[in-house]
């Protein structure tokens, strides 16, 4: 029997990585927040960043091998001893069949959601509670707003 990455083996969800992404948009939302709400959601070993930084970041993703979903996330970049990098705290995507490779190949806490992105806003609702809404107001630049929209 042939080995696939999800079971069934013989009719796998999803197809044999690596994933290649094409022509995505994105947008991130760096903020700084209070030292405490930082110390409280990163674990231990990790260190929250010295500079009091989280980000939000939402994206419509372009996956040949698994089609365009949305994904909308919440971060503290962090430290791992001298090591520098980001501690996903929350993970959403929509469509769900997005979710699964990066669970179970990855382990990202990656969950349902019904994501609404405009380069204006952001509504991410997950089973009938408002997770997180953001309205934005983007700098009348159009080479910004070009990029954004290529």
């Amino acid at each position: 029997m042939k080995f696939g990455y999800s079971m069934p083996s013989a009719s796998p969800l999803y197809p044999e990585p690596p994933f290649h992404y094409e022509n995505n948009q994105v947008i991130s939302i760096i903020f700084r927040t209070a030292p405490e709400m930082l110390q409280e959601l990163v674990p231990a070993p990790l260190r929250s960043n010295p500079d009091n930084l989280a980000f939000i970041y939402v994206g419509i993703f372009n996956v040949p091998q698994k089609g365009i979903y949305k994904e909308a996330g919440i971060g503290i970049p962090a430290f791992f001893g001298e090591t520098f990098g980001s501690y996903l705290i929350y993970l959403y995507l929509d469509p769900a069949l997005a979710i699964m490779p990066g669970r179970e190949i990855w382990g990202w806490p990656k969950k349902d959601a019904e994501i609404t992105f405009t380069w204006t806003s952001l509504h991410c609702l997950n089973y009938m509670d408002s997770l997180t809404r953001i309205a934005m107001i983007l700098p009348d630049n159009v080479a910004i707003r070009r990029s954004l929209n290529s």
